[in-house]
């Protein structure tokens, strides 16, 4: 889909930052497994959702306002925010309740610091959840509900996360009933369950901080929807004497 959209979040941007740098200790175990095998699985199957952002060499563009640009370039999707304190998203058109997405994540401008990745069960402009992750290593989730942000983790630091600028990192979402694993380069950062994630919109997103202006590209979009599991069918046996 061309359609997108801009929140401002500057005022929830001094509580988002404010354990931005983690202390070490706090990367676990879980940060060192790897998601080949499963993943492995569902790409035999066609991908539910496949988008190369195709546009030739010249630029496209989709979405242009004071708050942001989006814009096809070189078989890129680039979202670019200009001003601190703001999203700027791109609907994908994919609201599966159940699914595994990746999508490679690129670097292009702005500060390290900002934030690029995925928006999933999107229902509004006020109630959705963010996955962002940063190339100076840290990544975070948070909920919008009702218009307040809260952070289900705090911003984390990871190896698994690429560091540097123009660095690309793969972002991987998996989503099965209550459960959320969020992924970098095919390692779990964190798995969380017991959240309530109604059926929504899958979106690309960038986002600032304290920085002016940030600029991400999105390439090699898949999304897989997860197999339907059956409930398991109990016999009925006929009575005696029937």
């Amino acid at each position: 889909s061309w359609i997108s959209g801009a929140y401002d979040r500057a005022v929830a941007n001094e509580v988002a930052r404010t354990n931005r740098h983690a202390p070490l200790w706090e990367l676990g175990r879980v940060h060192a497994l790897h998601f080949d095998q499963p993943t492995a699985i569902l790409r035999n199957d066609a991908p539910a959702l496949s988008d190369e952002f195709a546009s030739g060499r010249g630029r496209q563009n989709l979405y242009d306002d004071e708050a942001g640009t989006i814009f096809l370039q070189r078989n890129r999707l680039h979202v670019r925010v200009n001003t601190p304190g703001q999203l700027v998203w791109y609907h994908t058109d994919s609201s599966l309740p159940n699914y595994w997405a990746e999508v490679d994540v690129a670097h292009v401008d702005g500060d390290l610091s900002n934030g690029a990745g995925l928006i999933f069960g999107y229902q509004d402009d006020s109630n959705l959840y963010e996955f962002l992750i940063g190339v100076d290593g840290y990544y975070q989730l948070a909920q919008l509900a009702d218009g307040e942000w809260s952070q289900l983790t705090e911003w984390t630091r990871s190896d698994a996360i690429r560091m540097a600028p123009h660095m690309t990192n793969q972002v991987g979402l998996l989503i099965n009933g209550d459960g959320v694993t969020l992924l970098a380069n095919g390692i779990v950062l964190t798995h969380l369950n017991n959240l309530t994630i109604p059926p929504g919109e899958l979106l690309l997103v960038t986002e600032t901080f304290d920085s002016d202006n940030a600029e991400f590209a999105f390439d090699n979009l898949h999304v897989w929807a997860l197999p339907q599991t059956q409930p398991k069918q109990t016999p009925t046996r006929p009575k005696i004497g029937e």
